[in-house]
């Protein structure tokens, strides 16, 4: 299994607790969300988690979780999956390019 918040962690230089916080709020809001689904009778939850929709139904204590991938989430995906390219490699490199660049007209 990939934790992928050491992943976020190394890319962003974000600290992985900050991270793990944020993770922790984002269950929170989900579970916030189904709280007030289940009060107002309804079945299933819907909530947009920024990489598409998550939904969430719960009956007898079972959850059922559906990812319905955003349109770049879904464009990752197919790239990765389907082309064998990886999206997160190409974003580095242009990263890289850019700040490169951006220091070479610095220096000129």
């Amino acid at each position: 299994m990939i934790e992928i918040s050491d992943d976020i962690s190394t890319l962003t230089t974000i600290p992985k607790t900050a991270i793990d916080d944020l993770f922790d709020t984002e269950a929170l809001t989900i579970s916030h969300c189904v709280y007030e689904s289940a009060c107002s009778g309804q079945e299933c939850t819907k909530v947009d988690i920024g990489i598409g929709i998550l939904s969430i139904s719960i009956v007898d204590d079972e959850i059922k979780l559906k990812l319905d991938p955003g349109k770049k989430f879904s464009e990752f995906l197919l790239l990765a999956a389907g082309d064998g390219i990886d999206p997160l490699t190409i974003k580095i490199d242009e990263s890289l390019k850019d700040r490169v660049n951006k220091i070479y007209k610095e220096l000129m």
